[in-house]
């Protein structure tokens, strides 16, 4: 049987691929923190939150295709990613509202469908 010349490799991504114009989970955030009037993070915000730009991520898939090595994995983040308190000060500072701690319990109620994200 002749070989297809198929190479399978894996690329992963963080919850979170953000860029100009996305819709997704920061842009979501600063909608609820408008709405709310306050930006928030669940206990002491120390929960982190794994993120890569959409343009980095790209690239990410264009150097695995053009050069990946078989069977191999790539990451498309480096690090542990970014407090999510760190993220609420930004929102908060971004839209001048105050940041506040929310509790485990009360997540649910402030992030809506987020706060299975946010919480851990």
């Amino acid at each position: 049987m002749a070989s297809l010349g198929v190479r399978v490799l894996v690329v992963r991504l963080p919850p979170s691929v953000h860029g100009d114009g996305d819709h997704g989970f920061v842009p979501a955030l600063i909608d609820i923190a408008r709405q709310k009037r306050y930006s928030a993070h669940v206990g002491d915000g120390m929960n982190r939150w794994p993120a890569v730009h959409r343009l980095d991520a790209a690239r990410l898939y264009r150097q695995a295709l053009e050069k990946g090595t078989a069977g191999a994995v790539y990451h498309g983040v480096a690090d542990q990613g970014i407090p999510f308190r760190d993220i609420a000060a930004v929102i908060g500072r971004r839209l001048n509202i105050p940041v506040v701690s929310k509790s485990p319990e009360e997540a649910a109620d402030h992030f809506g469908w987020l706060a299975a994200f946010v919480a851990h």
